[in-house]
């Protein structure tokens, strides 16, 4: 398995576009894509999380575009960006982060990540806003490093509203 880092910039889009180069807030994200076999036969090429490297919160940045079976098994063969397909089109990194990563780098998935992922088939995941209407008890407040912290992206604007700047 081989594990690939972008630095501030996401790898579904032209690294040249306007998207990657214009969005100040790009800079603070790593994202993660890896390449590999699974069970020594599959072919795996995945697009998988972004980390927040100021708050070290995880979040989901491709949406899962084509799947082959193989072996019985749904295998994503092609990602877009999320904006393309989620819910509004904001970006990325205003959605309700799924996870983050603790100082020992372990990564911790929030349980509402990990219900969405069995609701939805992990191939039709799209991170989402999780309003109280459709999601009761689901807290309207930022996220926390807990792993029972579930909540706002620190990048959800509507947490702002009123201020002149956002973190």
């Amino acid at each position: 398995m081989t594990i690939y880092q972008y630095r501030g910039r996401n790898p579904l889009v032209a690294p040249l576009c306007e998207y990657n180069r214009t969005d100040g807030n790009m800079q603070r994200f790593r994202f993660y894509r890896f390449v590999g076999k699974s069970a020594g036969t599959v072919d795996l090429d995945q697009f998988v999380i972004a980390v927040d490297t100021y708050s070290k919160f995880v979040f989901a940045y491709a949406a899962i575009t084509d799947i082959d079976k193989v072996v019985g098994q749904e295998v994503p063969q092609a990602y877009e960006p999320v904006e393309l397909h989620s819910e509004d089109e904001r970006p990325f990194y205003e959605y309700d982060p799924i996870g983050y990563v603790k100082e020992d780098g372990t990564v911790v998935r929030y349980p509402q990540y990990e219900k969405d992922m069995k609701t939805d088939r992990a191939v039709n995941y799209l991170p989402r806003i999780h309003r109280p209407a459709e999601y009761p008890g689901f807290p309207e407040t930022v996220a926390r490093h807990d792993p029972e912290g579930q909540g706002r992206s620190p990048y959800y604007p509507e947490l702002y509203a009123g201020q002149t700047q956002t973190p």
